[in-house]
Parts: C-alpha cells; structure tokens; sequence
C-alpha cells in the first residue's frame, strides 16, 4: 500500500481519500505554508507542511513533531476517517489565532467524484483560497 498522493492537474487521481490543507496563521502566501493531511481508505495516511506533487509545486518539508493519530474505518455505506492533531504541531501562537484557513477535499475515483469544502478545485493548495474555520473563543 502507497503513501504517496499521485497529482494530475493538481488534483489527486486513482485512490478513494479525504484531503485536508490547514493554515494555523491564515497569513500563508505559498503551498510550504500549509499543513497537508491525506487520509486513504485504505488506512495509508500521509501528513506533511506543503504539498508533495510532481512536479513540485513548492517547499515540502516532514511534519513538525508528532505525528496526527488516524483511524479509518470500513462500512456496508462506505468508508469513515478520524485524525487526532496536536495542537504542538502548529506552533505556539497557533491557539492565539481566531481564524485559520482551512479546505477539506474528497476524491471517489469509481464515481469520478471530486469535491471540496472551499469550492476551489485545482487551487486547493493556494492558501489564499481556503476557507475560513473560526474558533470560539
């Protein structure tokens, strides 16, 4: 089983999974900015800062400190993901931020199904194009 993400027009292609590109600082101008969690069905995850695509499309650098936890489970409907994330690994000034950038993407390869929460296909990895999660304060 692979943990790499294969890219075709920065889109992921040819494996069921849940994409989710976080921006701790809501600041990020480029792809190294963000925070990269790929959750598979088959229980292949991969976490990273940037995005990994080939051709590169930025600066990708491992994960900060601890890994995200991640469970994948499988049903008669389909398929669910949880991932536990650290707040450590966003940085210490990551819980003063009230508003954080955020895209969660689905792929379902069978149905030729792409969707994403921001509604920006293909530009997903832009931070300037993700949406906005607000923390309570």
């Amino acid at each position: 089983m692979q943990t790499f993400v294969e890219y075709e027009d920065l889109m992921p292609i040819g494996e069921d999974l849940i994409e989710i590109v976080i921006d701790p600082t809501n600041k990020g101008t480029q792809s190294g900015d963000l925070f990269h969690i790929v959750l598979k069905s088959t229980g292949n995850p991969r976490f990273e800062r940037g995005i990994d695509t080939h051709p590169p499309i930025g600066e990708v650098r491992p994960w900060p400190g601890a890994l995200p936890e991640c469970c994948v489970t499988k049903t008669e409907y389909g398929w669910s993901a949880e991932v536990a994330i650290s707040m450590d690994a966003f940085g210490a000034d990551a819980s003063l931020n009230r508003v954080w950038g955020l895209n969660i993407a689905r792929l379902e390869p069978l149905r030729g199904e792409y969707s994403d929460w921001a509604r920006a296909p293909r530009y997903c990895y832009d931070p300037r194009s993700l949406g906005s999660l607000v923390w309570r304060e």
